[in-house]
């Protein structure tokens, strides 16, 4: 592909869209698969495993999908941050690590759908007691 036909790079962008789309789509009926499960009994299968909570608030940060969120395809200005509070546990935590991201993802969509354009979006973990916030320069929305 010529990337620099401006048709091409257009095209690309809304290629890239659509499979941005199908993902979050799949990704939302797994959820609900996952729900109707545990609703009728299943148990959450886990896979513990020893990783750096900053870390993984700041990969749960680089993937949000702005474009998906906010109703002009924009970031609207937002800035989204994180910081780390040991609370006086430790840095790494040993648990599902794919579970957690996934309730980081759903934690910052939602700030991000709500935020205002040009907001501050940070996003708090705690090791002790376990916890992650976010806020939007005002109330917090959602503690876990």
């Amino acid at each position: 592909i010529d990337y620099t036909n401006k048709e091409n790079i257009e095209n690309a962008e809304l290629l890239q869209r659509a499979s941005d789309t199908i993902s979050g789509s799949a990704r939302m009926i797994a959820d609900v698969s996952d729900l109707a499960r545990f609703d009728e009994g299943a148990m959450l299968r886990t896979k513990f495993t020893s990783f750096d909570l900053r870390k993984l608030g700041i990969e749960a940060i680089e993937k949000i999908k702005f474009k998906d969120l906010r109703f002009n395809g924009g970031d609207d200005g937002i800035t989204v941050s994180v910081k780390f509070l040991g609370g006086g546990g430790p840095d790494t935590l040993n648990t599902d690590r794919q579970v957690l991201l996934r309730v980081l993802d759903h934690l910052l969509e939602n700030a991000v759908r709500e935020a205002d354009p040009g907001g501050n979006i940070h996003l708090q973990i705690t090791s002790f007691p376990p916890s992650a916030t976010t806020n939007s320069a005002g109330p917090v929305l959602v503690e876990v």
